[in-house]
């Protein structure tokens, strides 16, 4: 099996700020005739921070909800920092890891279109672009292996548990008996592809990574692993896993990309 390396990882993957952002014929205004309180429970059904105020149809300022809380009814200017372009999702996940704390507003063709808050994160575009991140990373990993020690039982053996192998073996023969077989790497767990990297000096030394533990501890990438590998759970649940999650995904592009540059050099040796 051979793959196309002819590309790089980053945060261009996935969909666009616009696929999980609120429209703006659904925003929700602060104004006059609406009272504290039940601006205050729209905020915290929407997961809202911030309400747009406008003049004349045009969005000119925007109100904390915690300035709301304690009646502080001084409005913040809109200005270019509160803006961002209909750019990928990987890239807003980046800026609300740096700041938490506030919404953005979407710009198509220099016309404001929507609004995207922390909470959208939770939306399944979101969800996917992480998933899709996951995915190339699993794969290049695999290749990597496959190439670097090989695929079948004998190669890899002196790198893994014989409890890793045993389960790796037994779902192959419960898949063999659906007339599906591949060589065993591909029934391993990402845990045990990990652990053959450990395990493997010049593979690590390729990586630089110095020792086992660290080698472990930078690729399992538990936070996001756990977060996409089942369907109910949420990619946010607070606002501190955003840190979390934008972490892991940073490293796993970087891991990524050395990679695919590895798999090219063995490509071209």
């Amino acid at each position: 099996m051979s793959y196309d390396l002819k590309y790089t990882v980053n945060r261009q993957i996935g969909y666009s700020v616009n696929e999980i952002s609120t429209p703006k014929s659904r925003f929700d205004y602060l104004t006059e005739d609406i009272d504290r309180k039940t601006l205050l429970k729209i905020a915290e059904n929407k997961g809202y921070t911030y309400f747009p105020i406008q003049e004349n149809g045009v969005i000119v300022s925007i109100m904390p909800v915690k300035d709301i809380k304690q009646n502080k009814l001084e409005s913040i200017p809109l200005t270019s920092d509160w803006l961002i372009a209909a750019e990928p999702i990987l890239h807003l996940l980046e800026l609300f890891a740096k700041d938490n704390t506030r919404n953005f507003f979407v710009l198509s063709s220099s016309e404001i279109v929507g609004l995207v808050s922390p909470a959208d994160l939770n939306r399944i575009p979101a969800r996917a672009s992480v998933y899709l991140l996951v995915a190339n990373f699993e794969t290049l990993l695999t290749e990597l292996i496959r190439r670097e020690v090989g695929e079948t039982l004998e190669k890899l053996r002196r790198f893994l548990s014989e409890n890793s192998i045993n389960k790796a073996i037994k779902t192959r023969q419960q898949e063999q008996n659906e007339d599906l077989e591949l060589p065993i790497i591909h029934y391993l767990q990402w845990f045990d592809l990990v652990d053959v990297i450990a395990e493997h000096e010049t593979l690590r030394s390729k990586l630089d990574l110095s020792g086992k533990t660290k080698t472990k501890n930078e690729l399992k990438f538990n936070t996001v692993r756990n977060t996409v590998a089942h369907l109910n759970n949420l990619l946010i649940k607070s606002k501190s896993d955003i840190e979390k999650i934008n972490d892991d995904c940073s490293r796993m592009i970087r891991y990524t990309e050395q990679f695919i540059q590895i798999l090219n050099n063995l490509n071209h040796s």
